[in-house]
């Protein structure tokens, strides 16, 4: 068998921004989208899950399945599969891929009424989960009333693993975009912020320029919190980078949606990305104290209007925290932590550094339990706060 060709995708270095406050009142929308929901696929023909609309999205695991399909297109195998069906009710012509989001070497059929192979693919674009090139996507796949068409999500050889699938009219998948939270599910306490990876690329053949977009959702209400607009993507290019997403001390006890989109902002939707995340519990001291979002899908390097130092997180912290400032030029610093007899207990930093976002982790685990202050000097501006380690 010959070898496949290696693409290494290049992941996009994240600088940290500051979006400014959102207000309540804006963007309102009537219910969360159902896209992204998870919807496991059959074993077999027999027992296909069904596409109940077009567009359709959403995520699952081969890992489990049996190897029941296999075409040459043009490797075998003996992967695990799974399988939709969709019955249209008009022609259609329709783009299938799993581009975003699926962290194994895939490989993607169509059947007509069982039997028939429509469409085969192994190889195509780029996964964000994925070091190459190994997804599949189909461009283009005519469906006619009165068939009813399977989707075989299968791996190459014996590669099994996580998907997501998108199925949507040929031409107006113009994007993809996905989201992947740090921790699932999500639970924060009232100040404290979560950590996601956001995904946008292109799956078509031709350059695209489109917005990536998204918010907060809580009480059927959206409130934006970051936007990328003229997003220019070559065929098959994608984007990736690590954001942060704060809560403020005052956000309600409850569930609430975390939304992307990519398109023409805000009217042209071509693909979104969901998942809910839950505030409960007690509000965190010194927490955040807006909705605020930290993070560049960009790879620009972007430098800071003014001077300012973030809330530890966590805080309270065991037994490392992380402490975030900011320059709007290159400065003498100065970041010390003292117990609260006013002592200095440790230096985190003492020197010229260069302009821009910065962080610093303190580990704290040969420290005894109690209140911390961390004090940022920059010039003649000084900032404190204060922190508690837990044991």
């Amino acid at each position: 068998m010959n070898p496949k060709s290696i693409l290494i995708l290049c992941y996009i270095s994240c600088a940290f921004l500051l979006i400014a406050p959102i207000s309540y009142g804006n963007h309102l929308q009537d219910s969360i989208p159902t896209q992204h929901i998870t919807l496991q696929g059959g074993d077999t023909v027999e027992d296909a899950v069904e596409i109940p609309s077009i567009p359709f999205s959403t995520s699952g695991t081969t890992i489990g399945y049996n190897n029941d399909y296999d075409e040459m297109c043009p490797y075998t195998g003996q992967a695990p599969d799974v399988v939709y069906y969709y019955e249209p009710a008009e022609s259609l012509n329709l783009s299938i891929h799993l581009c975003a989001g699926s962290d194994y070497d895939t490989k993607l059929y169509v059947y007509e009424n069982e039997y028939i192979l429509v469409e085969c693919n192994d190889d195509v674009c780029i996964s964000p989960n994925y070091p190459w090139d190994y997804v599949s996507s189909i461009e283009s796949v005519i469906m006619q009333p009165g068939n009813i068409y399977y989707v075989v999500v299968d791996g190459y050889g014996q590669s099994q693993g996580n998907y997501t699938i998108d199925i949507a009219e040929f031409g107006s998948l113009c994007c993809v975009v996905d989201m992947w939270p740090d921790d699932d599910p999500v639970i924060v306490n009232p100040g404290e912020r979560f950590g996601l990876t956001g995904y946008i690329g292109n799956s078509t053949s031709d350059l695209i320029v489109t917005d990536a977009w998204g918010g907060v959702i809580y009480n059927g209400n959206y409130f934006q919190q970051f936007a990328y607009n003229d997003i220019s993507l070559d065929d098959g290019e994608a984007l990736t980078a690590h954001t942060w997403q704060n809560v403020p001390m005052w956000a309600p006890q409850g569930t609430y949606g975390y939304i992307a989109y990519c398109g023409d902002q805000p009217d042209t939707k071509c693909d979104s990305a969901m998942f809910s995340f839950t505030v409960t519990g007690a509000r965190l001291a010194d927490g955040a104290t807006e909705w605020s979002f930290d993070g560049n899908f960009l790879g620009e390097e972007l430098i800071p209007t003014k001077f300012a130092m973030d809330n530890a997180y966590p805080n309270p912290f065991n037994a490392t925290t992380t402490i975030s400032y900011q320059l709007p030029v290159a400065s003498s610093v100065n970041l010390d932590i003292y117990n609260v007899l006013g002592q200095r207990v440790t230096t985190l930093v003492n020197g010229n550094v260069e302009a821009g976002y910065h962080s610093v982790s303190w580990d704290a685990s040969n420290y005894s339990s109690g209140v911390y202050f961390y004090k940022l000097k920059i010039g003649d501006k000084v900032i404190t706060k204060r922190m508690t380690l837990l044991k």
